[in-house]
């Protein structure tokens, strides 16, 4: 089970009643969660994590604390610190006599918070604002692949929003004057990132199209035209 322990500003302490709140509900319905996923702001202390375990039926080393990180890349790594994958093949009673290997994930990821220069984008989107928040993850997977395809040139992606039903893009010119900035447009870019991979699945497998369409997004990023505003 997941579940999200929040931390009121105007208490400062961390909450764990919405967790056995839902695991209450879920008991109820006659499912008992094995392992509880404690999102958080912060990381999971073990006096919460005791707390959580007594109260929702769980073992204390099935809490998982699953804070929020920087990048997605971190999630692995900061399950592993739990030994998580070793848990789930103990219950499964699945004989796992390796070690993750994450030696080149680890690489990846100091590569990802390491980038020699900065790029700034530009990606004009339909559904970013919502009232006054702006709602970047409704196109997560473009922006993911943008940003995998910076980490992957040893780049640092600095990416801007513009909504394209507030106001026009004319309107914003004073906004990328500021910058040199890759304009990137949501809807060619998921056009081409679907016909990319489609037209790649043909092509060996699964890890090989996986291979290549890295290759493809990382290779179209970076012969990406740079625009002259002046």
């Amino acid at each position: 089970m997941v579940s999200y322990l929040p931390v009121p500003g105007s208490i400062g302490e961390m909450k764990t009643k919405p967790t056995q709140t839902a695991a209450r509900i879920l008991n109820s319905a006659g499912v008992f969660a094995d392992f509880i996923i404690a999102r958080s702001p912060v990381g999971v202390d073990k006096k919460r994590k005791d707390k959580i375990a007594r109260f929702c039926n769980v073992l204390q080393e099935n809490v998982i604390s699953a804070p929020d990180v920087k990048s997605v890349y971190d999630v692995p790594l900061n399950f592993e610190k739990d030994k998580l994958s070793h848990k789930i093949c103990d219950l499964l009673s699945l004989k796992c006599t390796k070690t993750a290997d994450l030696s080149n994930w680890k690489a990846f990821v100091r590569k990802s918070k390491n980038g020699k220069d900065a790029v700034k984008i530009a990606v004009v989107g339909k559904y970013f604002t919502s009232g006054d928040f702006v709602l970047s993850d409704v196109y997560l997977s473009v922006l993911e692949a943008i940003k995998y395809s910076a980490y992957k040139l040893g780049l640092t992606p600095e990416i801007d929003y513009l909504s394209s039903q507030i106001s026009p893009i004319r309107s914003n010119l004073s906004v990328l004057k500021s910058m040199m900035v890759h304009l990137f447009r949501v809807g060619l870019a998921l056009l081409v990132l679907r016909v990319s991979y489609t037209s790649l699945s043909t092509c060996g497998n699964r890890k090989s199209r996986t291979s290549v369409f890295v290759t493809v997004c990382s290779f179209w990023f970076s012969s990406m035209p740079r625009i002259n505003y002046a």
